[in-house]
């Protein structure tokens, strides 16, 4: 996976690592091969019974704003040690 750089949402502030769309796809396509592979109780058990989505790569979890709003993040926008979520980097915040 190719890492194009940290991203801020514009809306909250939540700091993320960009991705591109093919990564992204790549990885929710892997999930989702190993989510069928379990038995539905794994599923309910350990992910709620959901799969992945490309459209989690798309907005901020924390409240929903367009990755597409999102903009560079600067020194100082993210504590050191967190664990960043990945966010697909549009051209337009690349």
């Amino acid at each position: 996976m190719n890492v194009t750089g940290q991203f801020k949402c514009t809306a909250c502030g939540w700091v993320y690592f960009g991705i591109s769309e093919l990564d992204a796809t790549q990885e929710v396509n892997e999930f989702n091969e190993y989510f069928d592979s379990m038995t539905e109780e794994e599923q309910h058990r350990r992910y709620g019974g959901r799969l992945a989505s490309i459209e989690r790569y798309k907005r901020c979890v924390r409240c929903g704003n367009p990755s597409e709003n999102f903009v560079p993040a600067e020194a100082g926008d993210c504590p050191i040690g967190v664990t960043l979520q990945a966010i697909i980097a549009s051209s337009s915040n690349e």
